[in-house]
């Protein structure tokens, strides 16, 4: 699947002109196809030496590189997915918050506490 952000960067550069904006993505793209196919190589790689089946990706770099890095490259992890929650989370709660707020102004009510959006997203 492809993020919100990817799909916000030819928007975000366009402003720098189509030729430079174009090269860099393609630079962009080409580099995160090489990572991809080098992350599937060693989770391959990986997989074939120990004869498991199922080798993840903190399993393989634990394996190919040491438990230090595997333990590193698992907080990362867990760094990179509690960005993305804050984050969908802010942005989630500040739509929803946005929308019950202008349902009850048209609705002659007072508005909800900012608050209620994030609160009501995560419930």
């Amino acid at each position: 699947t492809i993020g919100a952000g990817a799909l916000a960067l030819p928007g975000a550069t366009a402003p720098v002109g189509f030729i430079p904006s174009s090269a860099m993505l393609v630079c962009g793209w080409a580099l995160m196809a090489a990572s991809g196919l080098i992350v599937a190589e060693v989770t391959i790689n990986t997989a074939c030496a120990s004869r498991q089946p199922g080798v993840g990706l903190l399993s393989a770099t634990s394996r190919t590189l040491g438990s230090r890095v595997g333990a590193l490259a698992g907080a990362g992890c867990g760094l990179v997915q509690l960005a993305l929650l804050s984050a969908y989370t802010a942005q989630g709660g500040g739509e929803l918050g946005q929308l019950a707020a202008d349902a009850t102004t048209a609705a002659g009510l007072a508005p909800p506490p900012a608050a209620a959006g994030p609160a009501c997203f995560t419930a």
